[in-house]
């Protein structure tokens, strides 16, 4: 093979090498809002037909299809948060479990709100990309504050949560904040917003 030969042949396998790397898909090029929308409407359904583990493969899928998908997360949030909620109404009221079943069930829903407080967070910091006071969200957080005992913490989300003046559940975020202040042994501001739950 001669040197010109050999020259467009190099010439030839580097475009070959640069267009290969173009055509490659990127993380970025991968993002589908379209199709992410649709698995999380379908998820949506799938909780409206209490379907839950239906409904959390397609939100799953909306995800990965958009990282960004604010919705899809927090629906994943709040069905894990409602799971945990279920399986602590196991514990303290159907069965009213004692010693080490009665621990192990407290672990695993400890684990599920857990879960739940990774997704809602995530939620909640995409809405804020966006300038947007996620109420819902913060108040589910607060309640699983709560639960961890993290009073303090529960009080400044369900403030945060009450911030948005377009929140039209005022009273469920009231209402959190009036328990998180009973938990922590502040009985004035307690019954001060209880009252304000009552009243909205």
């Amino acid at each position: 093979m001669n040197r010109v030969s050999r020259s467009s042949l190099c010439s030839l396998l580097i475009v070959l090498l640069v267009a290969g790397a173009a055509s490659c898909p990127h993380p970025s090029d991968t993002r589908n809002e379209k199709l992410s929308n649709t698995h999380y409407l379908m998820g949506e359904d799938y909780l409206k037909k209490r379907l839950p583990d239906a409904a959390k493969r397609e939100l799953l899928k909306a995800i990965e299809l958009d990282a960004e998908n604010q919705e899809a997360y927090q629906l994943l949030g709040i069905i894990f948060f409602l799971e945990g909620m279920q399986q602590l109404n196991i514990l303290e009221r159907e069965r009213c479990l004692k010693g080490i079943a009665a621990e192990e069930q407290r672990n695993e829903a400890n684990g599920v709100f857990r879960r739940s407080e990774t997704y809602l967070r995530t939620a909640i910091s995409l809405a804020e990309k966006s300038n947007r006071i996620e109420s819902d969200g913060l108040n589910y957080l607060a309640n699983i504050a709560l639960h961890f005992k993290r009073y303090d913490e529960a009080i400044a989300l369900s403030r945060k949560a009450l911030d948005n003046i377009l929140y039209t559940s005022r009273h469920v975020a009231l209402a959190t904040l009036g328990w998180a202040y009973f938990n922590k042994g502040d009985r004035i501001n307690a019954a001060k917003e209880l009252r304000q739950a009552v009243f909205h």
